[in-house]
């Protein structure tokens, strides 16, 4: 009975640790917006895939710090929009064992006498989300080999001087 419990109390642990790191209760995931899985992935690798399609696309990086990637685009004037407009689409990476979820959501902002207005249009945008997301994907499935053998390695510390004083520095650098 001992063994038993040993075995499968940690086990138990295991797969509980192991179901909350890649379920969809990950903080700010939500299951409602437009969304693709790519398998295999990592997050900068995905990251690098969406940040180059969106620049040959038109848009302009706002941010790319953490597991998020914002760009915007100035919105053609039309009768339905504010001129000076733009539409901004987030999209954030959320790490599953399996690969990444990519997520998206877009917003408009407008500027008016009171400054500026920010609106959720993701579910106006969603058909144009859900191509891009699609393209995404099949980028990733014709690509996967070549991006994940062309993502660079991390940082790695430097061997330890004879001084006694270590440094983190980029492979092929020397720390000061």
């Amino acid at each position: 009975r001992r063994f038993l419990f040993k075995l499968l109390v940690p086990t138990f642990f295991g797969f509980l640790v192991a179901g909350r790191a890649s379920g969809p209760s990950m903080i700010g995931y939500d299951a409602d917006q437009p969304q693709t899985f790519l398998s295999g992935a990592e997050v900068e690798q995905a990251k690098s895939l969406a940040m180059g399609s969106a620049v040959t696309k038109g848009w302009k990086i706002v941010d790319s710090s953490g597991n998020r990637l914002l760009v915007r685009r100035a919105l053609p004037p039309t009768a339905d929009s504010a001129p000076g407009g733009t539409v901004e689409v987030q999209t954030d990476f959320f790490q599953r064992n399996e690969g990444v979820d990519v997520v998206v959501k877009a917003s408009v902002i407008s500027r008016g006498e009171k400054g500026e207005k920010n609106t959720d249009y993701t579910e106006s945008y969603r058909e144009p989300l859900n191509q891009s997301l699609y393209s995404l994907r099949r980028s990733w499935d014709e690509n996967r080999s070549r991006i994940a053998s062309a993502t660079p390695p991390l940082p790695t510390k430097v061997a330890e001087p004879e001084g006694g004083d270590s440094q983190d520095a980029l492979p092929g650098t020397q720390a000061e």
